[in-house]
């Protein structure tokens, strides 16, 4: 538990990383909670926002990450296929500049852990 407090206190805001960043930035750790997910066969977008601003930032979980968890099956190779919306997770990635339309830079995640979990049936958006 202590470990993963100072993890989260490393971390950077949205809002700072979208203000500032330069588009090639590696080791970058941030949390937040999910606003969307789009999973596709292999690879995951994620657009998680932690309150810092309005805007989002998109997490790309590429084949990589997906193959490596994978390969070892623990508890956070399974992680990425029951994200939810709502969900509170910490994501450590490369920030890189984007190569999709909406955003010009997005984190490419080499570790997600889900720090809390989000029922649809429970917690319902309006």
């Amino acid at each position: 538990l202590a470990d993963m407090v100072v993890k989260l206190v490393d971390r950077r805001t949205i809002r700072g990383i979208l203000e500032h960043s330069s588009p090639e930035s590696p080791s970058t750790r941030v949390a937040g909670w999910i606003k969307s997910v789009r999973k596709q066969k292999r690879i995951a977008f994620l657009e998680v926002n932690d309150g810092s601003s309005k805007e989002n930032l998109q997490v790309v979980a590429c084949p990589s990450v997906v193959e490596k968890c994978l390969q070892f099956l623990c508890r956070a190779c399974f992680t990425l296929f029951r994200l939810k919306t709502g969900s509170s997770i910490s994501i450590e990635g490369d920030l890189c500049k984007s190569s999709g339309f909406g955003q010009t830079v997005e984190l490419r995640a080499n570790k997600i852990v889900e720090l809390g979990s989000c029922s649809p049936d429970v917690h319902v958006t309006l």
